[in-house]
């Protein structure tokens, strides 16, 4: 795979807001009501002070993993790129697979704690590893329902601590975890990794703040559509993999094969996980709120279980199972099959949470904020829609912000880079000049369509001169169709060679490198906990049926 994104690694510390003024929004209300306590209560240091009783001297953040599943080995790669900056001379995952898996691949990356970076010791206990292990921060990527357990037993034991998004799929664990951190004084990021992008920050920054070159932001878009391949239950472990129904009952699930089901499978309940919600939407989510500077007003959302059901399921894994003894001419490998069969039976679950959503967000912002002359009174609405889908993967995913003056679309794919310019405004050549222009122009001579299916398709049943002829006749134009946009681009002095969560990691460890504050972390821990207030009252909205309101103390703690 390819990891090549458009921005470059962000060398200045603490980038900040090009404009000088404060703004009097609702969310910078909110902010300062509830930052107040902070240092009020205890503060906890670390047991290594960077580091300095271990083996790396301090010259190396030391950091240990609890959950080295997709998203705890993807921190650790991302993370390949901070060998300077950090190792991971502990892991931790109650599965003995994942276990393996951390201790070896940290090892051989040279990434662990020693000498030559190849020390990892490994926990079946996280536990025991925060008490064992002399380390400055964790990261924390179990499933959602044990984020707050294991971030505020860090952050008590005087660490630093790097959680997953989303917060949790509690708001009151994620309001714990925010009151935890403000007694212990010790930082606590959220994994909301565009907020560390360049590409997002120079967009918030220069393009949307500064220099305001989407004017009014009156619609938002954004979406994140997964094919039925990466939606689909992952297998039930037999053997040495299996876990023992002590310990699946220990950490909360059931026993059984039911039990190894929901380990395998979490983010299908709604005791474990957020749903697509919180693995998918809650990232560009998060973009609405960062980017306004706001939090929604009300929501309305449809969706449902309208694919995954358990039926379909059962039907699905029991007939992969018995094609594959079908094909099989090995006695070994079919008895192995059978015993994976009469465990697949016995689970009849479906998705618990919606396989598909699609949600209105309704925002509230301030005249000031946009300096533009459209609407009435000093409060302007911006209405936001966020699709997630687990049957098609069609356009990926990405966001896309509609101005009176411009539109842009971005992702953490690169296809997905484009800034246009409406006909009636001012002009951007100026803002091209320079070694670190705003934007870029787009050499492409060709008309910009925002939808593949927009993009004319020639008919092959016809004569090709009569189908250009066609195809660039003025008068089949509708006299409706407003003049194609000004293609423009983020501008490629944002590129970088590195992961996406990369930026936001350097962010977090370096904030603890430099023994930071709260304000030095570009998602702390009261942002997270707002994008999951936000994102949770989505299923209370499909629930429901009908709008629901957000009340502005929703979003205290």
């Amino acid at each position: 795979m390819n990891y090549k994104h458009i921005g470059q690694e962000n060398s200045k510390k603490g980038e900040t807001n090009t404009n000088s003024e404060p703004s009097l929004t609702r969310r910078n209300f909110l902010r300062n009501s509830s930052t107040a306590s902070v240092g009020a209560g205890l503060i906890v240091t670390s047991k290594t002070a960077l580091g300095q009783e271990g083996p790396d001297k301090g010259n190396k953040v030391r950091c240990g993993i609890i959950g080295y599943g997709d998203e705890g080995k993807a921190l650790r790669e991302s993370s390949m790129f901070l060998k300077d900056l950090v190792c991971f001379p502990a892991v931790s995952d109650i599965w003995p697979r994942n276990l393996r898996a951390g201790k070896g691949q940290i090892a051989a990356s040279k990434q662990g704690g020693g000498e030559d970076g190849s020390i990892c010791n490994d926990y079946a206990e996280p536990e025991e590893m925060i008490k064992k292990e002399k380390l400055d921060c964790i990261i924390v990527a179990t499933p959602d329902f044990v984020h707050h357990k294991y971030s505020i037993m860090g952050m008590e034991a005087g660490l630093d601590v790097y959680s997953e998004k989303l917060m949790s799929n509690s708001v009151d664990f994620a309001r714990q975890m925010v009151k935890s951190q403000q007694k212990t004084g010790k930082l606590l990021q959220i994994g909301h990794q565009r907020r560390s992008n360049p590409r997002y920050r120079h967009v918030k920054n220069e393009i949307i703040e500064k220099r305001k070159l989407l004017g009014w932001i009156t619609h938002m878009t954004a979406q994140w559509n997964r094919s039925r391949g990466g939606s689909v239950p992952r297998e039930i472990p037999q053997g040495k993999d299996a876990l023992t129904d002590e310990i699946l009952q220990k950490y909360g699930y059931n026993g059984g094969a039911k039990g190894m089901f929901e380990f395998r499978n979490w983010r299908m309940y709604k005791k474990f996980g957020g749903g697509i919600i919180s693995d998918l939407g809650a990232h560009q989510i998060d973009i609405f709120n960062w980017l306004l500077d706001e939090y929604p007003v009300s929501i309305f959302a449809q969706g449902g279980t309208d694919y995954y059901t358990g039926e379909f399921l059962n039907d699905l894994l029991t007939s992969e199972v018995k094609e594959a003894m079908a094909k099989t001419k090995s006695k070994k490998r079919k008895a192995k099959l059978e015993a994976e069969l009469k465990l697949v039976e016995q689970v009849m679950d479906g998705y618990e949470h919606a396989d598909n959503v699609m949600a209105f967000f309704e925002y509230q912002t301030k005249r000031d904020k946009w300096g533009t002359k459209g609407g009435a009174g000093d409060t302007l609405k911006t209405r936001a829609y966020y699709q997630v889908l687990t049957t098609s993967s069609s356009q990926k995913f990405y966001e896309k912000f509609m101005g009176e003056y411009g539109t842009m679309s971005i992702s953490e794919l690169t296809e997905y880079n484009q800034i246009y310019r409406e006909a009636h405004a001012e002009p951007w050549e100026e803002l091209a000049n320079g070694e670190t222009p705003v934007v870029e122009k787009n050499l492409a001579k060709e008309e910009i369509y925002h939808k593949f299916w927009e993009q004319p398709a020639p008919w092959r049943s016809i004569d090709k001169a009569k189908n250009d002829k066609w195809l660039s006749g003025k008068s089949l134009t509708d006299a409706r169709v407003s003049k194609g946009l000004d293609p423009w681009e983020i501008p490629s002095h944002t590129q970088f060679d590195e992961r996406p969560h990369t930026p936001h990691l350097r962010n977090f460890f370096e904030t603890v490198r430099d023994r930071g504050s709260q304000d030095d972390l570009n998602c702390p821990a009261i942002e997270g906990f707002r994008t999951t207030v936000t994102c949770m009252k989505i299923h209370d909205a499909l629930a429901n049926g009908g709008k629901l309101e957000f009340k502005p103390e929703e979003f205290e703690v």
